[in-house]
């Protein structure tokens, strides 16, 4: 309830201390949450940066994944797959990527480039001919999100355990 009007010096005012006093809870609480947002942004919340950056596996595995865990609405955002393993008899590395994760995306380009790719059931494996007998290398899949919201999916190498990892697609 406001209170009546009184006057100040040859001004007549008319003050409410309680909407004042909600008011400036009011606008402190939007400052908290502006501060929030800021900060989250700037940390990576929405888009990259420290919190957005994971990985999987490692820790003596031979495949490391390296990938946001968010990513924006027809944005690019690379998975890179670091390998220390030695190829395959035939002489090449194979990374398999599950076939529901690549229906969510576009693979827009991947570095270094496969010899070829063979597509098996819910999977494509993406083959890759190797020249030393121990290689350390990283292929980076540059891929854009066509669908907003949690994708999910696995990486392996060859036959061996897959990694799971995500990512958060914001519209």
């Amino acid at each position: 309830m406001a209170e009546p009007r009184r006057a100040v010096g040859r001004l007549q005012i008319q003050t409410d201390p309680r909407f004042q006093r909600t008011m400036f809870a009011v606008q402190r609480a939007a400052w908290a949450v502006m501060a929030a947002l800021l900060l989250a942004a700037l940390l990576g919340l929405f888009g990259s940066g420290p919190v957005s950056r994971a990985t999987a596996g490692g820790g003596g595995a031979p495949l490391l994944l390296e990938f946001e865990r968010f990513a924006r609405l027809d944005a690019e955002t690379t998975l890179r797959a670091r390998i220390e393993a030695a190829p395959g008899p035939d002489g090449t590395i194979r990374i398999r990527i599950d076939e529901g994760y690549l229906r969510d995306v576009q693979v827009r380009r991947i570095t270094p480039e496969p010899d070829h790719a063979e597509v098996g059931a819910d999977v494509v494996d993406y083959v890759f001919r190797a020249r030393s007998p121990g290689p350390r290398v990283t292929v980076t899949f540059a891929v854009r999100p066509e669908r907003a919201g949690r994708l999910r999916g696995r990486i392996s190498l060859g036959d061996g355990t897959p990694l799971r990892f995500g990512h958060f697609v914001y519209p």
